[in-house]
């Protein structure tokens, strides 16, 4: 849930035509370099009023919901829209906004860290990093002594004196530090004759004295709680050769790689040796670590995904822009990168406020679908991410909604096992703890008919996990089954194992247990999906169309099924349980001529948003219970919504398939074919999943 932090209102004037209002706001959230609010407006009055509130505001807004707005300097005025601007006696109506706090110019709360590239002897080269610890945006300006004459720079404006001092800003692009993020720019300088190069014996104490816990911890915090990927480096800033060694590469290997121990064996000792040379002169220093226990399942965390890439519109037409997922998490430069600019109408404050949510995230999920291919994937970023502590989910979706038409035949199984050895050799270039998830909503009626077809398809799986865990022994796999069964809370049916049925199936849930127990020596974990909507195709008719009310899917009792289905599975497998996607398609249809089809102006592409809001509310609210019960984390299926997903495809849920994300956009379905950056925040629905880290 959204952590709800009060601010004092700086109210102008608070007016209306024909009576008096009150006023009371809300933060919602902050950012560091923004912070949204909702404010509430109340008409004291006895009579209908027309009321607008102009406010003292510090800083650019740039959104507004529910209310119109003009902004001049720091006053800014609010009005109603037509749906709210006329309040009955003792009504309430809502509004607000987000706001880009003002830029400083005080560099002195920046921290300044020189590091050397390069070295020659007469020369060196260096990267300067900018960091703002503050809670301001600064435009910079700094001085720097260099070690001689500039040959080179980058990133950076400057001028230099006889004094070999540095007088820099920054460039259109990085002009600008954010609050908790940094910038990094660089420069060449030849020595003075004064900065001659040190001896080897003195090279080797300054690189060994530099080679601390500091200097290796990459995201880890304290030499006794190893969890992540260290930076070994191998070359030190004065021209030194670094080799390691591990007393336990079990746990650390000489690339410091980390591989965290299971709670038997318990947290693990290892010692680091750095030998450093440089010329005929060698030292070796040692590092005391200690990596802990993969406490994983102990947590609940959220992730996100769906794909490695985002497919964006060009504001120049042509090809798409791929948007990385990592780079939407991680990249502290995304809102400068040139490439992501030429995004059809890219907000820059949308995507940095996006970012400063998703670092919330445990989870990052890809789906690799029959037919992926490697191109599109980056496995360096994909690194990156695991060396920052996130944790890929691999969901292997091969056969897919084709389980529908029947079990795969001896070809088809035999190309699945091809593709497993493909997976295994990709999945082996990363080094770190990944979760595969196998055949998400395996499930079907073909899978499940008989004992045989469940023995059948569960020596298939069983054999693709085999041919996955040779090639990656850290990897920790999952089987993920769709709850399917009656929701229905009007029915009371015996099988379900509930005061109704809306409650769930224990019937439908234990169905596929026979693949389960098959495998359940080979899974670390059992997966469920939950996706919903209020028109899909027939379950039972692939070409009849089916609509829902909120009482059919039992919407008000939704989270506590999820708590029931989490306790079922892991009481009846023993493991802990992952729901690694659920989703709830936010478009509703009113066949308005009753012809059974589908038109375009039947849809109402908002119609479910509530429906959204109130699930994801839910689950929110209950994750002490889901973690109690055994659930690790969860993830919604989609950030954002798809013009064109599985246009080509099945599209189980019909038009809906566009609309399965919980952030949309302007691009217009089944036209447009990609996202396009006009963002479209659906309720508040990403942030009560992404506002705080669950």
């Amino acid at each position: 849930m959204l952590k709800n932090m009060f601010m004092s209102l700086v109210v102008l004037s608070a007016s209306s035509y024909g009576g008096n209002i009150s006023l009371s706001s809300t933060t919602i959230d902050d950012w560091k370099s923004g912070y949204c609010q909702s404010v509430n407006v109340t008409n004291l009055s006895a009579k209908t009023i027309q009321w607008e509130v102009n406010l003292s505001i510090e800083g650019s807004v740039f959104t507004v919901w529910d209310a119109v707005h003009v902004q001049n300097a720091q006053n800014v005025l609010y009005q109603g829209k037509n749906d709210n601007m006329l309040l009955k006696a003792g009504a309430s109506t809502s509004f607000g906004y987000c706001v880009q706090r003002p830029i400083s110019n005080d560099s002195s709360l920046l921290n300044i860290t020189q590091t050397i590239s390069s070295d020659w002897g007469s020369g060196l080269c260096q990267d300067v990093t900018l960091y703002n610890g503050s809670d301001k945006r600064i435009k910079w300006s700094i001085d720097l002594v260099a070690q001689g004459e500039v040959l080179d720079l980058w990133s950076v404006n400057y001028m230099q004196d006889s004094n070999y001092t540095l007088h820099l800003s920054g460039l259109d692009y990085n002009e600008i530090v954010e609050p908790s993020q940094s910038i990094t720019f660089g420069y060449c300088s030849k020595r003075s004759p004064k900065e001659e190069e040190v001896s080897n014996v003195q090279s080797l104490l300054l690189d060994s004295d530099a080679l601390t816990f500091e200097a290796i911890k990459n995201h880890n915090m304290q030499e006794n709680a190893i969890t992540k990927n260290l930076s070994l480096v191998t070359k030190g800033e004065h021209g030194t050769t670094i080799v390691w060694s591990s007393s336990n590469p079990n746990y650390i290997d000489t690339n410091g790689t980390v591989y965290q121990p299971t709670a038997l064996e318990g947290d693990q000792a290892v010692t680091l040796s750095a030998t450093i040379t440089k010329g005929q002169e060698v030292q070796t220093k040692t590092l005391d670590l200690i990596v802990k226990v993969d406490r994983l399942f102990d947590g609940f965390n959220i992730g996100f995904g769906g794909s490695y890439s985002f497919k964006f519109l060009s504001a120049y037409g042509g090809e798409n822009i791929w948007l990385s997922s990592i780079d939407l998490m991680m990249d502290d430069k995304l809102v400068n990168n040139s490439y992501y600019q030429k995004i059809r109408n890219f907000d820059p404050l949308q995507f940095s406020y996006i970012q400063s949510k998703l670092k919330n995230s445990k989870f990052v999920v890809y789906w690799i679908t029959k037919g992926w291919q490697i191109s599109w994937f980056d496995r360096s970023k994909i690194q990156e991410a695991m060396n920052a502590g996130y944790v890929p989910i691999f969901s292997y979706w091969y056969f897919g909604d084709g389980l529908i038409e029947g079990m795969p035949s001896a070809i088809e199984a035999q190309e699945y096992l091809q593709d497993a050895t493909r997976l295994a050799l990709f999945l082996s270039e990363l080094k770190g703890k990944t979760l595969i998830v196998m055949e998400p909503e395996f499930n079907k009626n073909s899978v499940t008919f008989s004992t045989a077809t469940q023995e059948e398809f569960a020596l298939l799986l069983a054999n693709a996990i085999d041919i996955i865990k040779a090639k990656n022994p850290q990897a920790l796999f999952s089987l993920s089954m769709m709850d399917k069964g009656s929701r229905k809370s009007y029915e009371n049916h015996e099988s379900c194992g509930y005061a109704h049925c809306g409650l769930g199936d224990k019937n439908e849930w234990e169905r596929p247990s026979i693949v389960y127990d098959l495998l359940l020596s080979r899974l670390d974990f059992i997966s469920f999906g939950q996706n919903i909507a209020q028109f899909s195709h027939d379950p039972n008719d692939k070409n009849g169309i089916i609509v829902y009310s909120e009482e059919d899917l039992s919407i008000d009792t939704f989270g506590e099924r999820v708590i029931n289905f989490t306790q079922f599975l892991h009481n009846r497998y023993g493991k802990p349980v992952l729901l690694p996607f659920v989703s709830v398609a936010t478009a509703s249809w009113s066949d308005t001529n009753s012809d059974g089809v589908i038109d375009s102006n039947e849809i109402d592409e908002k119609g479910w948003e509530g429906v959204a809001l109130e699930v994801f509310t839910q689950l929110t609210q209950a994750k002490e219970r889901l973690h109690e019960s055994g659930l690790f984390g969860m993830v919604p299926m989609a950030l954002f919504d798809d013009p064109t997903h599985d246009i080509d495809g099945y599209q189980f849920f019909l038009n809906n398939e566009y609309h399965l994300g919980v952030i949309g956009s302007s691009a217009v379905d089944e036209i447009d074919n990609g996202i396009d950056g006009q963002l479209m925040f659906k309720n508040t629905i990403f942030e009560e999943i992404f506002g705080q880290s669950l």
